[in-house]
């Protein structure tokens, strides 16, 4: 084949990243992938293993001297996420993808490059092949369906690994020299119920809470965020206390790794209280919105009269109510070790009532299995006393955080002398390969390695050449940006032209639940309230104790203004917004001109 990346390095890797590329590797489409894989085994003279799901297993013996070490194993996954642009056209059951350089970046033309995690693959395979460096014995593991839910590191046969330390290649971490430290395992649950059911008689009255953050539960987790279906149990159990209530519908949530941030009921009350049961509602609430006014400010609660024609039984109503209210949810255990990490958490993600039947589905994240399975023991006995089946779900593994690996003391110590700085670690909620190889092996010592990431929502391939052509970025398309299990630190909302007119609507729905500012005449930035450029430089000045008279900075858009606040020696760029050079205490020139 003609190889695009002839003449640029590493050119190996580089090689085989061009021959997997010419490979249609979708998730569940890896067949392919890996009959490549065994093939370049076979060829090099090397030891391999293939499963039913596709994973395979290459094996490189120790160079000569190096017999004794203990073996490596580094790991990455076949599989990629496959999106086009909507004129492309362009199958990727079948389809090699269509390479090409520009301005020194390697791009795909009209579709997602692969490099998550083909950069893992290409470098992999380029070990395996090279003879000419130092080694230890190599484990290369490529697993499969990687991108829907750490399925082919769940099926892989750990009875086949000798190696007792990890380096993955798919850290997806925020800069070069971080790396990631620990992930959680999971347990997913269904909790179900067939209701009786029967004639509503009373006043019916509904009650829907809004305005509630919500986010990834990976993500967000330690921001204590409030879940509406637990606030919404709450009430109703207030309400339960002072009177009869019959549960019409219930619902709430859409993603199970998500926190709730809506939530409705219909109650049905007896005749002449639903003011009342209106007004204890309107307490509770009022209750939470103090509760949830530093997590939560844009929290809102509502009640009207309603309609309903039938509703639960007495009993199986209060079942609901209760299990909800009793139900573990949200911060179970904070690290000691590593700020703002959640060790252990549980999610009630959805509540639905389709067909007559309730379905309640609950997510448990932990790096410590302990807990995992303590969390899950207390589900299961609550499930049992309310009359609830138990559906368990999806599991995997978690990686817990070991202050003394010496495999990350020795990458830290080889990496600050190669580039003269320090690598820096952090810890995430989220779940990772490494959490599922760390359950099947449990003395495995694990270091990740990735590249930044930008997560894009978009098929326009000309932007994201823009963003990494003009920013720097390491970009990472993604068809659902509600799936990524990352923290966010801001969304960005991008139009070409008149980004600000057309905000409106957006920034006045949201203005009391996010800080929204306009950057440019293209960028809209979105962000937690109470975060802002002037917070950031306030905190610079107190952690090296400098003055606002000690401190200079310059600005030119909206999302500027609270940081020359904070500044004595403010400076408008030339071309900056009116309402930045009204703000500023000084002027500079363009930045045309390097003002």
């Amino acid at each position: 084949m003609d190889y695009v990346t002839k003449g640029y390095e590493p050119a190996d890797a580089l090689k085989y990243f061009e021959e997997i590329s010419a490979i249609p590797r979708g998730s569940q489409n890896e067949a392919a992938v890996a009959d490549y894989i065994c093939e370049f085994a076979k060829a090099h003279g090397l030891e391999y293993y293939r499963d039913e799901v596709h994973n395979v297993i290459v094996k490189k013996p120790a160079s000569k001297g190096c017999e004794n070490v203990p073996p490596l194993m580094l790991q990455g996954h076949t599989d990629m996420v496959c999106v086009k642009l909507p004129e492309v056209e362009h199958d990727f059951t079948k389809d090699p993808l269509e390479l090409e350089i520009k301005d020194g970046w390697l791009t795909a033309k009209g579709t997602t490059l692969g490099a998550d995690d083909g950069m893992a693959c290409a470098y992999m395979l380029a070990f395996l092949a090279k003879e000419d460096y130092v080694h230890p014995p190599l484990e290369c593991v490529f697993t499969s369906m990687e991108e829907i839910g750490l399925i082919g590191s769940m099926k892989i046969d750990a009875g086949k690994l000798s190696a007792h330390r990890l380096i993955n290649m798919d850290g997806g971490t925020g800069a070069e020299n971080q790396s990631v430290v620990s992930c959680a395992g999971g347990q997913v649950y269904n909790f179900r119920r067939t209701p009786a059911w029967e004639k509503a008689e009373g006043e019916a009255v509904s009650f829907a809470i809004r305005g509630l953050l919500g986010g990834h539960s990976a993500g967000v987790m330690h921001t204590g965020r409030g879940n509406g279906l637990k606030l919404m149990a709450r009430i109703l159990a207030a309400v339960q206390a002072k009177m009869p209530v019959a549960v019409a519908s219930f619902t709430g949530g859409a993603k199970m790794n998500a926190i709730v941030s809506a939530a409705d009921a219909v109650i049905v009350v007896p005749l002449g209280k639903a003011e009342e049961a209106m007004e204890t509602a309107k307490k509770i609430a009022a209750e939470i919105k103090g509760e949830l006014a530093a997590s939560d400010p844009g929290f809102t609660f509502s009640c009207a009269g309603a309609e309903a024609q039938k509703v639960m039984t007495a009993e199986d109503s209060k079942a609901l109510i209760t299990f909800l209210q009793l139900l573990p949810d949200g911060i179970r255990y904070m690290s000691q070790e590593i700020k703002d990490l959640v060790v252990c958490s549980s999610n009630v993600g959805i509540l639905t009532m389709d067909g007559d039947t309730i379905d309640i589905c609950d997510c448990i994240r932990s790096s410590e299995d302990g807990m995992k399975a303590a969390i899950s023991a207390e589900m299961e006995t609550l499930a049992g006393l309310l009359g609830f089946e138990v559906v368990r779900g999806i599991c995997f593994g978690g990686w817990k955080y070991d202050a003394n690996s010496k495999l990350r003391a020795l990458c830290a110590d080889i990496y600050e002398k190669m580039y003269g700085e320090k690598m820096e670690f952090e810890a995430t909620h989220g779940g990772l390969e490494c959490g599922e190889f760390k359950s099947k092996i449990p003395d495995l010592d694990i270091m990740v390695s990735g590249p930044d990431v930008v997560y894009l929502e978009t098929d326009n391939q000309e932007f994201i050449k823009w963003m990494v052509d003009s920013y720097r970025f390491e970009v990472k398309q993604v068809p659902d940006l509600t799936q990524v299990q990352d923290e966010f630190i801001k969304i960005s909302v991008y139009k070409k032209h008149g980004v600000e007119e057309a905000g409106k609507a957006i920034r006045e729905k949201y203005k009391d639940r996010l800080k929204i500012t306009i950057s440019g005449d293209m960028w809209m930035d979105c962000m937690n309230p109470r975060v802002n450029k002037g917070e950031a430089v306030r905190q610079i000045q107190e952690d090296l104790e400098f003055l606002p008279e000690e401190t200079m900075a310059f600005g030119d858009q909206l999302n500027d203004l609270e940081m020359l606040n904070r500044a004595y020696y403010s400076f408008a760029i030339g071309n900056a917004r009116p309402e930045i050079k009204a703000a500023a205490r000084f002027q500079a020139d363009t930045n045309v001109n390097d003002g």
